[in-house]
C-alpha cells in the first residue's frame, strides 16, 4: 500500500514542478482533459501541493465544462425516469 501512495506523491510532485499551465497539470491528473483543451486555454498553473488540491482543481473545472455543455441530446424521458 505504501508503494502506490509513494508513486502517486512522486508523480504529483513532478507534475507540479514541471507544468506551466493549469491544462498541463490537469491533463497529467486526468488525460481526458485533452478533449477540453480550449476550455483551459491560457489559465496559469496553480500551486497544487497534494492530491486533494488536484481533485479540487479538477472538479472545479469539470463543473464549468458541464455547465457549458449542450443539452440538445437530452431526452425528456431521462428526467422522468421513463427510459
Amino acid at each position: 500500500m505504501r508503494t502506490p501512495l509513494l508513486l502517486l506523491a512522486l508523480l504529483l510532485a513532478s507534475v507540479a514542478t514541471q507544468a506551466s499551465t493549469l491544462y498541463d497539470q490537469l491533463r497529467a491528473f486526468n488525460p481526458y482533459w485533452e478533449q477540453h483543451a480550449a476550455y483551459l486555454e491560457g489559465l496559469p498553473a496553480r500551486e497544487l501541493c497534494n492530491d486533494v488540491d488536484y481533485v479540487r482543481a479538477h472538479l472545479e473545472r469539470v463543473l464549468g465544462v458541464l455547465a457549458d455543455a449542450s443539452t440538445d441530446l437530452v431526452l425528456p424521458q431521462m428526467f422522468t425516469g421513463a427510459i
